[in-house]
């Protein structure tokens, strides 16, 4: 499911943001602030942006039953970068603003 989304190990992942510094996440798990991990984002179907991120933050929503967690993207290679532009380009054009 496209808004339901697992992640390669099975936890699933709902996109609450996206801004060319970071990502912040709803998962099943919590992720401790301070963690490295690889993020990658299907977009449509030929593009996906890969970068590795560090944790900011991970709080349990209780109503919810899982975790918003903020990922602060670092040492995002530039084809990256600009694939990232491009995509929050491609969601200001759709959503009109």
């Amino acid at each position: 499911d496209v808004n339901e989304p697992r992640s390669k190990s099975g936890t699933s992942v709902r996109l609450l943001d996206l801004s060319e510094g970071g990502a912040a996440l709803f998962t099943e798990k919590e992720f401790m602030s301070g963690t490295r991990h690889v993020i990658e984002l299907a977009w449509e179907e030929w593009r996906v942006l890969r970068t590795p991120a560090v944790v900011s933050y991970s709080r349990y929503m209780e109503k919810r039953e899982g975790f918003a967690t903020g990922f602060q993207f670092v040492d995002t290679p530039a084809p990256a970068r600009e694939q990232l532009t491009q995509i929050l380009g491609d969601v200001l054009k759709t959503s009109g603003v």
